[in-house]
């Protein structure tokens, strides 16, 4: 189906507002647009219908919640459907893992851990390692210490500002919730947009309430945004992670490439790690050259500052940013 037919300028428009802004209301998301508010409310529902947009999901400062964010790339070895379907459904039912996502290329699967602790997170991984260790013939760590989730101004440039992001880190400070904002978060992160009435209903307290926690979590920075879910193949995009080992991965080097990736259109994440590579990149291309042309110029621009590189294709995410309830 082409392209044109899935979304047109102003779905696209609306898709790149809603990429860090998941629980806009549609009265603001009306007059950004231009549209009247039942136009914009149908255009939404359509792209739902169709299977553009997929979700939406809170976005949790894991950080500063007491979390470390571990992320875990594997290869397959003597794989067989029943085996992965037994390893995805493990995955898909542990509260502990938050992200899941199937990939082509160097390696076939990602799972992120929220673990408060590196012994936390080898119980969780000798776990799985336990249950499912001979699937794994190649397998990559690293520690997430700061993600900037980018808005999606590859689809719409004209719909947010540059510099706009949402970005994850352990400063200033540890924050403190109790049980029901736990529960608060773990609704939010699987239906950002909620109504406080559902959300009140499922943590059993008046929509009052959760008017007020949720705003207490927003205040805080508890919860640092919202971010909405496309199917990016419907689009005609391809979506890839580009990992990045520097020569020196702090300083002036690192500050100027990533200014340089933000400004680039295709980038959705940048994620600083401690691992065998340094920085992980995320990038929504078209499916002809787009791609190569990103990585020869990256690739020139910073010639002196890469040291090393691979990426993989992601297939299709199955879980995303799940609170722990």
């Amino acid at each position: 189906m082409n392209t044109d037919e899935i979304a047109d300028q102003v779905d696209l428009a609306l898709l790149a507002e809603l990429s860090l802004n998941g629980r806009e209301s549609l009265t603001l998301l009306a007059r950004k647009l231009g549209l009247s508010k039942q136009r914009l409310s149908y255009r939404l529902r359509a792209l739902q219908r169709r299977g553009v947009l997929t979700g939406f999901f809170a976005i949790p400062n894991i950080f500063r919640l007491g979390f470390d964010h571990f992320r875990v790339f594997v290869r397959f070895q003597r794989l067989t459907e029943a085996g992965e379907k037994e390893l995805l459904d493990h995955l898909l039912t542990r509260s502990d893992v938050s992200w899941l996502t199937q990939l082509d290329g160097d390696f076939d699967l990602e799972f992120v851990v929220w673990a408060q602790g590196v012994p936390a997170f080898e119980s969780a991984y000798d776990d799985i390692l336990g249950q499912f260790g001979p699937l794994f013939q190649e397998k990559y760590f690293s520690l997430a210490t700061r993600i900037e989730f980018r808005p999606w101004r590859f689809l719409s440039a004209s719909a947010v500002a540059p510099g706009e992001g949402v970005v994850l880190e352990s400063r200033p400070g540890p924050i403190a919730i109790d049980a029901i904002d736990r529960r608060l978060l773990a609704e939010l992160s699987r239906n950002g947009r909620l109504s406080l009435a559902a959300l009140a209903a499922r943590c059993r307290i008046s929509p009052a309430s959760a008017a007020q926690r949720l705003r207490a979590l927003r205040r805080s920075g508890a919860v640092a945004g919202f971010g909405a879910k496309i199917d990016h193949v419907l689009l005609g995009r391809v979506y890839r992670k580009v990992f990045l080992r520097l020569e020196q991965p702090a300083g002036a080097p690192l500050d100027r490439l990533c200014a340089w990736l933000r400004a680039r259109p295709e980038v959705i994440f940048l994620v600083k790690t401690v691992g065998g590579y340094d920085l992980e990149v995320e990038l929504m291309t078209g499916p002809g050259g787009e791609f190569l042309a990103f990585m020869r110029r990256l690739r020139t621009e910073f010639a002196a500052e890469i040291a090393a590189f691979r990426s993989v294709i992601v297939l299709r995410e199955l879980k995303y940013g799940q609170y722990p309830a």
